[in-house]
């Protein structure tokens, strides 16, 4: 989807656990303008993204960020590795909901619905947030529906994203606290 916006990252690394969808990006700012999609990227296939493996990969990079997509919780050795941080794609709408099962979550407890984009810390979804938004799901026909509109919202933010750290380059994304850390 951001490739189709003119966006493709230096190199991705997926987990290999091909059951499920697990990406990290990782990017080096001057990287993300628009170019042609035959400079493709290098996709390294890594046992877990907090190996040994994965660190030498992200060290001889020296990306700018480490953008997390769905991915697993990076440790503290990675989470130091890149200049301006490491950003999560997060399913959920914080301070309220977390965890990966965000979109069920907030259906069957009725809390606040949407998905957030923010900085990763040594927590679970506590870092500072980039960017959300609220979805409102008697907007909504059916769960498929719900989850389209999701979807969407995602992709939007996504974009919205990577224009920000165009814009505030060589300078780190602005973002601000989460209302509740807890």
């Amino acid at each position: 989807m951001l490739i189709q916006y003119g966006y493709i990252p230096e190199c991705i690394a997926q987990d290999g656990k091909w059951d499920k969808v697990s990406t990290a990006l990782y990017i080096d700012v001057p990287s993300i303008n628009l170019v042609k999609l035959q400079n493709a990227f290098q996709v390294y296939d890594v046992s877990s993204y907090n190996s040994a493996k994965t660190s030498t990969i992200i060290e001889s990079i020296q990306p700018d960020y480490i953008l997390n997509v769905q991915g697993e919780i990076l440790g503290s050795l990675i989470l130091g590795l890149p200049k301006l941080g490491c950003i999560n794609f997060h399913s959920g709408y914080p301070p309220d909901v977390k965890g990966t099962c965000s979109i069920v979550d907030a259906v069957l407890k009725d809390l606040p619905f949407g998905c957030s984009i923010h900085f990763m810390d040594e927590h679970i979804d506590t870092g500072e947030i980039i960017l959300k938004k609220r979805i409102d799901p008697n907007l909504a026909s059916d769960f498929s529906d719900l989850v389209q509109k999701h979807i969407d919202a995602f992709w939007e933010l996504a974009v919205k994203l990577l224009k920000k750290i165009e814009d505030s380059y060589p300078k780190k994304v602005a973002s601000f606290p989460q209302e509740n850390r807890g």
